[in-house]
């Protein structure tokens, strides 16, 4: 049987901030009450983490103390700067398409989205991520694509989310494998929303050696959600400002922070 431990530095809870939400906190965060409870239960979680869950984790992986609300909604905002200045980090692949009529014609963007947001595997207005259970995340992984073929970076903020929960990347990976070898009753549909060849294939050896190695140690906070954490903590903790936010999400990560009155 496997047991439960305690960190000798148990993450602490979120500091505190005001009850209600602000005007930008709620457009930028959509559900503010349940990204509260998402961090709630991150604590948690991570509290009671087994040792082999534990082990997946990079060194350092969790802040000392979460995030609050004001800060989280910082880094949702970093998130949709990020979306309008690259808009071509996502969904685009070196690799060839797969070669079938729905998928070459899923290969644009604009014709892709309404089928990733029918197939449920896109939330609109979760850029954080925190207010998706782990079979949505894991939904998203097998049905949205990744650049798994060059290494962790692009899939790694959502296996992060899923190595929280114990047993989810175990069971992301059994659901890959049942893509790959076509007996999961969405695999062709699965396959063609990623359009490109060899993604599944790539997700599958990429979830294989997670699995046996655990998660490498990543700083952006663009890139990794134990990043994001561990960068939200670090601002200051006041809702955000309509004038100051756009700048504040462009700034380096390195870079000091001030609140603008």
């Amino acid at each position: 049987m496997t047991t439960t431990t305690t960190p000798s530095t148990s993450p602490s809870p979120s500091n505190s901030t005001p009850t209600t939400p602000t005007l930008l906190e709620r457009l930028l965060l959509l559900d503010a009450a349940a990204v509260e409870a998402s961090l709630q239960a991150l604590v948690d979680n991570a509290r009671t983490l087994s040792d082999a869950d534990r082990r997946l984790l990079p060194p350092g992986a969790l802040p000392e103390r979460f995030p609050s609300r004001a800060q989280v909604s910082r880094a949702v905002a970093r998130m949709l700067r990020r979306l309008v200045v690259e808009p071509n980090a996502f969904g685009l692949s070196s690799s060839p398409p797969r070669l079938n009529l729905r998928a070459r014609l899923l290969r644009n963007r604009t014709v892709r989205l309404p089928f990733l947001l029918a197939a449920g595997s896109v939330v609109p207005g979760d850029l954080s991520g925190m207010r998706s259970s782990p079979a949505v995340v894991r939904r998203h992984l097998l049905g949205t694509h990744h650049d798994v073929m060059h290494g962790v970076a692009q899939a790694r903020y959502d296996l992060e989310l899923l190595a929280l929960h114990p047993g989810e990347l175990q069971g992301l990976r059994d659901e890959c494998a049942a893509v790959v070898d076509g007996s999961h009753p969405r695999a062709a549909l699965y396959r063609d929303l990623c359009v490109y060849q060899g993604y599944h294939e790539g997700l599958l050896a990429l979830l294989d050696d997670v699995l046996e190695h655990g998660l490498p140690h990543e700083a952006d906070p663009d890139a990794s959600f134990f990043a994001m954490l561990r960068w939200c903590a670090a601002q200051p903790d006041a809702p955000p400002r309509w004038r100051s936010v756009w700048g504040e999400a462009a700034a380096p990560v390195d870079s000091p922070k001030t609140v603008t009155a």
